[in-house]
């Protein structure tokens, strides 16, 4: 692939946002409002492809912020007519929908994009490049079948979204809770990395972006919501009985959840140590211990710093945070009751822990906690994502693979293949987030 070489500042190009909820609302406020001159974007169209979602949107849309400020959008389209959105020039695309429709959305794209557009997800883990790479470049018989010659892109992804935010009333207002101190941005190719942070810093209201080493570091990030919904529900038999309340998420978690949460970021590292090992200049530096990324990204923030669970327990920004649940009535009484379907299980399984475990598979690296997590979330989910239900299965031609990101998916079946089709080892300099230092 020909990735261009020009440099086109994305500020000029027009911004496509794909989605429609909570945060595609905040980005068609933060990107398009003219109150924001010099920051925010003219042309801002927004593309919801689902249903009729679309026609319930105003083109001006207002947000609210916690100092109870209100800012307006400045919208120049919303529709679900894709030919319509996408314009016939360059543009800077937006995902801001669940890691199940990226698919959908690249497919719907791809043939109306023009050489010169920049792709990106907020949030971009769980492999969002390898899908990019494969709608747009290795899936030859759909492409051919469609006439596309190859496109030269940039490809961002965000390890998180960079605010809490809820739809206040739906395709008119919204609501931003709160802003995170900073966001983790990987970018490929990285010679466009200035240029690209510098476009999202401006049109997301001055976000302090982090660029980070390399994509595969976001897609072998933090895998924590699984893994303590695990582990809080591990012993609750039956799992369908009721709960009086929501159960604390964050300041519930308990000795055998820590420890397995740390098991699972030592499994990651060792996946980490062997990419290192057969491919000496790829750049990892950012893939950490979650108990380093806890101290480095909190710090003051947590009152008891003497191990992993009393870090989880005690820090101020998680505190408050419960378990998904869906509230029912018993016996005319208020109850609740685990919702396994939120995205923490139906979202961080096929595009967050299924997604590493493939790869750990391609670098033969046993992965006895992640195993273990899965099959516990997989049966929670109806699906089956790791054979044989027990540890040491494979993800290879299991029943749901094709519903996940997991390289196998794509028909990676050794890891070199799969580290040179995603570019992950190219000799391209990448700047270290923790230095000011260049590495190779």
């Amino acid at each position: 692939m020909a990735f261009r070489a020009e440099e086109m500042n994305p500020k000029d190009m027009t911004v496509v946002i794909c989605g429609g909820g909570n945060a595609a609302h905040v980005l068609s406020v933060l990107c398009s409002s003219s109150s924001r001159k010099g920051l925010s974007a003219e042309d801002v169209r927004v593309l919801d492809i689902y249903s009729n979602e679309a026609e319930k949107w105003n083109e001006v849309v207002t947000c609210k912020f916690p100092d109870g400020t209100k800012m307006k959008s400045n919208l120049k389209i919303v529709s679900k007519d894709v030919e319509k959105v996408i314009p016939k020039s360059p543009c800077l695309v937006i995902f801001a929908v669940p890691g199940f429709a990226h698919e959908a959305y690249l497919r719907a794209i791809r043939p109306h994009l023009t050489d010169g557009s920049v792709i990106g997800a907020m949030p971009g883990e769980g492999a969002f490049d390898v899908a990019v790479h494969y709608v747009f470049e290795n899936d030859k018989q759909w492409l051919e079948s469609l006439n596309l010659k190859p496109l030269k892109y940039d490809i961002w992804a965000m390890d998180t979204l960079p605010w809490a935010c809820r739809i206040s009333e739906y395709g008119k207002s919204v609501d931003l809770l709160a802003t995170k101190a900073y966001v983790d941005v990987a970018i490929y190719p990285p010679s466009r990395q200035d240029a690209i942070v510098k476009t999202l810093q401006n049109l997301l209201g001055g976000i302090e972006l982090k660029p980070i080493s390399n994509i595969l570091a976001v897609t072998l990030g933090r895998f924590w919501h699984p893994i303590i919904t695990y582990g809080y529900y591990r012993n609750r038999l039956p799992l369908e009985k009721e709960l009086d309340a929501p159960p604390l998420f964050y300041e519930s978690i308990d000795t055998f959840t820590a420890e397995k949460i740390s098991a699972v970021s030592d499994e990651i590292l060792e996946v980490k140590k062997t990419l290192l090992s057969r491919y000496p200049t790829m750049n990892l530096a950012s893939v950490v211990h979650v108990k380093d990324w806890m101290l480095a990204s909190y710090g003051e923030e947590i009152a008891d710093k003497t191990n992993l669970q009393t870090m989880l327990n005690t820090n101020h920004g998680y505190l408050g945070l419960t378990h998904p649940t869906v509230e029912v009535e018993v016996d005319g009484k208020k109850a609740y009751m685990p919702n396994f379907k939120y995205r923490y299980l139906s979202e961080d399984i096929p595009f967050g822990l299924v997604v590493a475990r493939g790869i750990a598979e391609l670098a033969d690296v046993k992965t006895p906690n992640i195993d273990e997590v899965i099959i516990w979330a997989q049966e929670r989910l109806g699906k089956q994502y790791l054979s044989l239900n027990t540890v040491g299965g494979t993800v290879k031609g299991t029943r749901d693979m094709h519903e996940t990101r997991c390289p196998q998916r794509y028909g990676f079946e050794n890891l070199d293949e799969f580290i040179k089709a995603n570019h992950y080892n190219d000799k391209h300099v990448y700047r270290d987030p923790s230095s000011s230092a260049l590495l190779q």
